[in-house]
Formats: structure tokens, C-alpha cells, sequence
């Protein structure tokens, strides 16, 4: 015969694991806002950078080349495009890039860098015309990159990036 008696206080009541789901429900909730944040900033830090990494990438292939380069950029799109570029990992297409797509989830609100076309257009020897800014967003967080006539590279500074 088994002499061993249940013992009443092992595991735990249906009462203690509630109120350890709620706490942690709590938590998480206070928590979501700050995630939703640091996620929109990353994703409009990512597309800003990518942005101005292919405008420079943009400067360098017109000086390269000795040839004009045309970005054209539609703020109605959220999508920017080197024309006449041939898509590295897809030779048979143009290089085009949408900004609200994974993993930027991005609109393009304003542009003051380009002309009445939507176009930044570098000159054989990399320099443009242009200057002004295009912004970013995704959420509330908004990313500046700005084209400057002079010819330089992408830098970041002070909470925008810039090229130069």
C-alpha cells in the first residue's frame, strides 16, 4: 500500500496563472508603441540609405561612362528608378526599386531634388542640376536625403543622409 500523500500546494492554481498572463500582457502592451517606433525608424533609415546609395551609385555610373544617367523618382509610386540600368541580379530588367515593399515599407512624401518630370539627372561627369531633398517615411519616422550640385559621395549626418 502506497503511504504517500498528495501534496496540496505542488504546481500552481488556476488563479496564480492568470494573473502571471496578465502581468506579462500588460508588459507587452506597454512595450508594442516603442517596438511600432524603433521599427519605423529603421525602415525609413533603411530606405533613405538605400536611396542614397544608389544615387550615388547613380553619380558614379555617369562619370564612369562620361554619359548623362536619369533617376527618375515618383512620389505617386513611392518607387525610384535608374533608366537605362540594367537590374544587377536581374540582367533583363531596368533597376527600379519600390520603397513600400519588404523591407523598407516606405512612402516617398516629398521630393524638392527633382524637376517637374520626377528626374535627377547627372551629367557626364557626375554632377546635377538638382538640389533640393527627397523624404521618406514609414509610421511616423521620416528620414532627408538631400542632393547637393557638387560632386561627392553619400555620408550621414545629423539625422539625414546625405549626397553630395
Amino acid at each position: 500500500m502506497d503511504s504517500r500523500r498528495p501534496n496540496p500546494s505542488a504546481g500552481f492554481t488556476l488563479i496564480e496563472v492568470l494573473m502571471v498572463l496578465g502581468i506579462i500582457g500588460v508588459i507587452a502592451a506597454m512595450a508594442m508603441p516603442r517596438w511600432t517606433r524603433s521599427v519605423a525608424r529603421y525602415e525609413a533609415d533603411a530606405a533613405a540609405r538605400r536611396l542614397a546609395a544608389d544615387l550615388a551609385w547613380a553619380q558614379s555610373l555617369a562619370r564612369n561612362t562620361s554619359s548623362s544617367l536619369t533617376v527618375h523618382v515618383s512620389l505617386t509610386d513611392s518607387t525610384y528608378q535608374l533608366v537605362g540600368v540594367a537590374d544587377p541580379d536581374h540582367p533583363g530588367q531596368g533597376y527600379s526599386v519600390d520603397l513600400k515593399q519588404s523591407p523598407y515599407r516606405c512612402a516617398i512624401v516629398a521630393s524638392t531634388a527633382t524637376d517637374a518630370n520626377g528626374n535627377i539627372v547627372f551629367d557626364g561627369y557626375g554632377t546635377t542640376a538638382a538640389t533640393g531633398s527627397i523624404i521618406v517615411q514609414a509610421g511616423d519616422a521620416q528620414k532627408q536625403v538631400n542632393v547637393n550640385p557638387a560632386a561627392g559621395i553619400a555620408s550621414q549626418g545629423a539625422g539625414s543622409i546625405t549626397v553630395n
